[in-house]
């Protein structure tokens, strides 16, 4: 199959079963080649829009193309207490491509005979060897430096930059993402419509890059924000001057607020009605 180029998923929406909310709701966001960034707090469904990116699980609505399950998808989940299921296929695998994943990863020939028995650490070096041991179309790492030291998180990195496919990195490490990604996906929360809903904010860049990028975008928003609430507050004293004016001119048409021991003014309003009556156009 030729090399992917890239992966779109289109108006992506998931509900669990007899849940009154979904979990996000019409997602669209492409992931090029090269590694990308997908941030968030936790359980706003970063680890869910990955599973339906990769087929293993099914939208409730939306598309992912291509479909995934005619593309070859390796994963590797925060959790390292499970063993890969291409773990006896990686143990016999001699070939040059894998051998230079073993070194990358510092996997020690015994580890795919004794899982049980590594650290946390070397669990998910074997774990992450072994899902880029299917020479994936699309990878996606979830969470890999979450509870490892600096050697294996140092490790991560290098094969990160040796993967030439369509890469996701879900994470929170901040010096992980700078060293790898060339772009950032921000799935945040939104209040649309009454409803708070997730919507995903692509930019291009590292997490640094991106992360100011966004937060230059809120600050003019901000200011943009500030001078349309500025300019409808001149509006509206200009609207209430003009009606003020308009009631002042309507009482000294009728002058029931002339005072009636003020003969100058009351004087004054008869002029003033004579000469309105006298322009008036004859018909």
């Amino acid at each position: 199959m030729k090399q992917l180029s890239v992966l779109s998923l289109n108006h992506i929406s998931f509900a669990y079963p007899n849940s009154p909310e979904a979990v996000f709701s019409d997602i669209s966001v492409t992931f090029p080649l090269g590694w990308t960034a997908v941030v968030g707090d936790n359980g706003i469904g970063k680890t869910t829009l990955m599973r339906i990116a990769i087929g293993q699980t099914t939208a409730s609505e939306g598309t992912v193309i291509p479909d995934p399950k005619r593309a070859i998808c390796g994963y590797c989940p925060q959790r390292s207490d499970s063993a890969p299921e291409n773990l006896d296929e990686f143990a016999n695998d001699w070939s040059t491509e894998t051998m230079g994943i073993r070194r990358t990863l510092d996997i020690e020939d015994d580890w795919p005979w004794r899982f049980d028995t590594l650290s946390g650490g070397e669990r998910k070096r074997l774990q992450l060897a072994c899902a880029l041991a299917v020479r994936p179309d699309i990878l996606v790492f979830d969470e890999p430096s979450n509870h490892v030291d600096s050697r294996t998180r140092s490790a991560i990195a290098t094969a990160m930059q040796g993967f030439d496919g369509i890469g996701i990195l879900v994470s929170h490490d901040v010096d992980l993402i700078d060293a790898t990604v060339s772009q950032c996906v921000f799935l945040q929360r939104q209040h649309v419509g009454g409803l708070n809903r997730t919507i995903a904010v692509t930019r291009n860049g590292n997490y640094t890059q991106a992360e100011s990028q966004l937060r230059n975008e809120s600050a003019r928003s901000q200011r943009d924000l500030m001078q349309a609430r500025g300019e409808f507050q001149r509006l509206t004293r200009e609207q209430t001057q003009r009606n003020q004016h308009l009631q002042h001119i309507e009482k000294m048409k009728d002058g029931r607020h002339i005072d009636r021991k003020d003969h100058d003014a009351r004087n004054t309003h008869k002029l003033a009605k004579a000469l309105v009556w006298i322009s008036r156009p004859l018909d």
